[in-house]
């Protein structure tokens, strides 16, 4: 676990304790949404970008499906990675507040005997 050395908005040092009984757990899903190889143009490697779940959105989705979600794109700053670097880095992603399987077909209509 990361502790912090100082306060990052008025610099005091000191030894920060993690109140456990002041802190909110909350159940969360991270998984990766990455475009689509078919929209993808020869020879590029699709894009991606982490996304956070939370409540009853996880577990709706599995790998492979296609998905459309919805959602706030935040940012955290990483200590870690600024403390390596040597100047402020933040770490982005999306925050799912809404997140549904794409039918692979496109629409919602079903094809019974009927139809044909």
């Amino acid at each position: 676990m990361f502790k912090l050395g100082a306060c990052n908005a008025c610099h005091v040092l000191g030894k920060f304790l993690i109140m456990q009984n002041m802190s909110v757990y909350r159940n969360h899903q991270t998984t990766t949404l990455q475009e689509s190889p078919s929209d993808v143009a020869p020879g590029r490697v699709p894009r991606g970008k982490e996304v956070v779940i939370f409540g009853d959105n996880i577990d709706k989705v599995k790998p492979g499906d296609e998905v459309e979600a919805v959602g706030i794109f935040a940012s955290r700053y990483d200590c870690a990675l600024n403390y390596k670097q040597g100047f402020p880095i933040f770490h982005t992603f999306i925050e799912v507040n809404n997140i549904t399987q794409v039918n692979k077909l496109g629409f919602d209509h079903e094809i019974n005997q009927k139809e044909f």
